[in-house]
């Protein structure tokens, strides 16, 4: 059976904890956040979903190359852990770059977030 494209996306990042729902879809709304917009430098793509989002580029710092974010998926490879970025993002990074996943991808997942965060909301169950 095919996955969806949220589950595929969920299973590249690792967000496998759905014990603590809104702190996994959280977790993973942002990695979805930051490794989009690596793939939008330009930011032609990412203005309406981030305006929906409600997520903003920090101001600190530079939107970093996918590419140098990508090639940390070998540190994790080799027990290693990122400082700079979580295991989601790197491995959301590295699959961008290779083709796995798309920004529609990306996208979509975070379209799937939105609506479900929006009901832990209202069900009182953020925090």
């Amino acid at each position: 059976m095919k996955k969806s494209r949220f589950a595929r996306i969920a299973e590249i990042a690792g967000a496998d904890d759905w014990y603590d729902k809104w702190g996994t879809a959280m977790g993973l709304f942002f990695d979805i956040a930051e490794v989009l917009d690596m793939t939008d430098i330009a930011g032609d793509v990412t203005p309406e979903p981030f305006a929906q989002w409600q997520y903003r580029r920090s101001p600190v710092g530079a939107v970093p190359a996918i590419e140098t974010v990508a090639a940390r998926a070998e540190d994790f490879s080799g027990g290693e852990w990122s400082d700079d970025f979580s295991y989601g993002v790197v491995s959301l990074a590295a699959a961008y770059r290779d083709g796995e996943i798309t920004q529609d991808d990306l996208i979509y997942a975070g379209n799937v977030l939105q609506r479900y965060t929006a009901l832990l909301e209202l069900a009182g169950r953020s925090y």
